[in-house]
């Protein structure tokens, strides 16, 4: 039997856009260059390390150009409203910096395994999890301190 879940009707997302999408390029530019210009002085989590990551890595041993990605594939250990019947994109990015001693995702988020992706290289990997997986969304696990890299995958 097919379980029951609770999804967005689909007439509800139909005429949705995402905010990104109506930025014009100048204002896309605009937010481009303030998300990488916090990688001169980096700010991007609580430990307010100040590096900068273009030319060193700070307290979460990521650079500027890369991302540590541990896993990457459909997960299915979500709330059935975010997982929906074909598992929700998950993205486990390596290298938290926050250290939470509560985190139950310590032997992936602490530690600094997994491969070294480009921004280009991610973005083709969310397309493989939309495309293959036919995932319902993706779901970026410790993206904190990635976020510049989110922001250019996006525009």
């Amino acid at each position: 039997t097919l379980r029951k879940l609770h999804l967005a009707p689909p007439f509800l997302l139909d005429d949705y856009i995402p905010r990104y999408h109506l930025l014009s390029s100048i204002d896309a530019s605009k937010k481009r260059s303030a998300a990488y210009a916090h990688l001169r002085n980096c700010n991007l989590c609580p430990r307010l390390c100040g590096v900068n990551r273009y030319e060193r890595t700070g307290t979460c041993l990521i650079g500027a150009d890369t991302v540590k990605v541990n896993t990457i594939a459909p997960h299915f250990g979500e709330e059935p409203c975010i997982q929906g019947h074909n598992g929700s994109g998950a993205v486990f990015f390596s290298g938290c910096n926050l250290r939470c001693v509560f985190c139950q995702n310590h032997d992936i988020a602490h530690q600094r395994n997994g491969q070294d992706l480009t921004p280009e290289e991610l973005g083709e990997w969310y397309i493989k999890l939309q495309d293959v997986g036919r995932v319902h969304n993706i779901n970026l696990i410790t993206p904190e301190v990635r976020s510049y890299l989110v922001w250019e995958l996006l525009i």
